[in-house]
């Protein structure tokens, strides 16, 4: 036998076959010669694989340990021009059987690490060769299907050979759960996906536009049109996150919230300093462009998908991320993930193009459904929500005590529940105590009016009240929807002193005139740096309750404690009514 570092070329009848010469030129580059002797032990099963064998000469034996009878498990052989390990490239590191070297046998060896460079050095070969992989684990499966199949009897009926896969899954038997999650069933259609949220409970999506999720979409907007599930739309990925806090503060239930992978990063912003600042539970669906180059080689959406998969993993926690490239399992993933986000967490699953069937027809958009903005309706939201820049800049300057005090006092007899935006308003709210029927917000600039714009549209029983600064209104991407979607029971204020830092020498961009038209704008006046005097948010001020508050920001944190506390009030007044 050769020894590993003996150059050796492919067999005849390779899988390296079915590449073009210039390809398989490239390709083996990558290789590395490795020599096994026979009865060794070339790959253990449960350890975590970081790369691949092509058998060059010999026969491998790929084992199953712990079969019937507590004896391993002969799955079958594989010879030369055969492939073992593949799937630790495709997103599924985790050896699911043992592999021995039956004779003496010689491999190439394909690391993990190589391949992730071939695909930045030459997406074409990538390309060839995860197509090749592609195939040699559908043929894989095939065998796997009817050795399986071989277990169970022609006469046993759909439900029998299904309670003896769930058997085996209750048994914890790690095989098969992983076989029964990821090969069982057929590749789901894009409705079943939907369905699947609909049935955890998850009846809102958020979301803004994807090509990839287009059929899903489509599907989503039928089931709105027949009163099953709300769909929003907002400006921007940014925007998503807070409506879904608001809708958690109004009902204490979850929105899906849905955009494309590359917008993922515009969506960080709120789903850090908002959500997981104050651990309030969520669900991100994004679509996952640049899987691997196994259909998609174009090379941006790949590195898109490399720079967005760590930004999952980053915001949420490897182990509150779901979903493989591959789409292998996507269903038993959005389960998973449904029960992750209500057990109090913030979640990402992410869809792969191969993962589903988009089933459902696409439609085009007649003329007479196209949303133009109705002039009738937006005049009568000027009139009822906002206020004339003359009469504004006719009033004398107050202080922002004085400002919130008098929004209170407008306000108070629809019993309005306040989202305060972030910044010094908040500070200044909870040191005047006029009401704790407040969420104080210390994260998320900008974030104020998607918050009380999702609350108020999850619950249309409550007044809901934002109040922002100037700087935090400028920020806010939200008075694109008020324009055609102004909930009766939300009021939007502006406290405007015309700087950035409230307290601070910082000019800030004026307001445009659509601010007055939407929200009740009051010029305030600005202080000298420094001589802000309200304590910042914490567990002492929380609902004029000390002690309660103490106890639970003890577990939990100050401002997850703020989160809880707000959403328990609004819980109580709701049952109220």
């Amino acid at each position: 036998m050769k020894t590993p570092t003996d150059p050796t070329p492919a067999p005849r009848g390779s899988i390296l076959d079915q590449m073009t010469e210039q390809e398989r030129e490239v390709f083996e580059e990558y290789l590395v010669n490795r020599g096994y002797p026979a009865g060794q032990r070339i790959i253990r099963q449960g350890e975590q694989g970081d790369g691949c064998y092509i058998i060059v000469r010999g026969t491998v034996r790929v084992e199953l340990a712990e079969g019937r009878g507590g004896a391993d498990t002969v799955l079958g052989y594989i010879e030369e021009g055969g492939l073992v390990g593949e799937m630790s490239l495709v997103g599924l590191p985790t050896r699911s059987a043992s592999v021995h070297a039956e004779t003496d046998v010689n491999l190439r060896w394909l690391s993990a690490a190589r391949y992730a460079e071939l695909g930045k050095t030459a997406p074409g070969v990538a390309l060839a060769f995860t197509r090749i992989v592609a195939q040699d684990m559908a043929q894989k499966v095939r065998q796997t299907n009817t050795r399986l199949a071989g277990y169970i009897s022609v006469e046993s009926s759909p439900a029998e050979a299904k309670a003896m896969v769930e058997r085996a899954v209750s048994a914890r038997s790690p095989y098969a759960s992983q076989w029964a999650a990821e090969f069982l069933s057929d590749v789901p259609k894009d409705t079943e996906i939907v369905d699947t949220f609909l049935a955890g409970g998850i009846n809102t999506v958020c979301l803004v536009a994807d090509s990839v999720l287009a059929s899903i979409d489509q599907y989503i907007m039928d089931l709105a049109a027949e009163g099953k599930v709300n769909r929003w739309v907002v400006p921007s990925e940014r925007s998503i996150p807070a409506v879904a806090v608001g809708r958690w503060l109004a009902t204490g239930e979850l929105t899906l919230m849905a955009m494309q992978n590359s917008g993922f990063t515009n969506a960080m912003d709120y789903l850090r300093t908002v959500m997981l600042t104050h651990k309030i539970p969520g669900i991100v669906m994004t679509s996952w462009r640049g899987f691997d180059a196994v259909l998609d080689d174009s090379e941006p959406h790949i590195l898109v998908g490399d720079v967005t998969d760590a930004d999952n993993c980053n915001t949420m926690g490897s182990n509150h991320v779901y979903g493989r490239r591959t789409g292998v399992g996507v269903i038993h993933d959005v389960r998973a993930a449904i029960e992750d986000a209500q057990g109090g967490n913030l979640v990402c699953v992410r869809l792969s193009p191969p993962g589903f069937t988009r089933s459902y027809p696409l439609r085009t958009v007649p003329d007479d459904r196209i949303g133009y903005l109705k002039p009738d309706y937006y005049r009568s939201m000027v009139l009822k929500k906002g206020r004339p820049f003359s009469q504004v800049q006719g009033e004398p300057l107050r202080t922002r005590e004085e400002a919130l005090t008098s929004i209170h006092e407008e306000m108070k007899l629809l019993d309005p529940f306040y989202i305060v935006g972030n910044g010094f308003n908040p500070r200044a709210m909870q040191a005047l105590r006029l009401t704790e029927n407040t969420f104080e917000n210390a994260g998320g600039m900008g974030s104020t009016l998607a918050i009380a714009w999702g609350a108020a549209k999850s619950n249309p029983h409550q007044m809901f009240v934002a109040i922002d600064g100037d700087q935090n209104a400028v920020m806010n991407e939200m008075e694109k929807v008020l324009a055609s979607d102004y909930p009766e029971n939300l009021y939007w204020y502006i406290l405007n002193n015309g700087t950035g830092e409230s307290v601070g020498p910082s000019l800030s961009i004026p307001l445009a005139p659509w601010h007055f038209d939407l929200a009740r704008v009051i010029n305030t006046r600005n202080i000298s740096p420094g001589s802000f005097k309200a304590p910042r948010i914490n567990a002492s001020g929380l609902k004029f309750e000390p002690v309660q508050a103490r106890v639970l920001a003890k577990d939990i944190g100050n401002l997850p404690a703020q989160a809880q506390l707000a959403r328990q009030i609004l819980a109580i007044k709701s049952r109220g009514r």
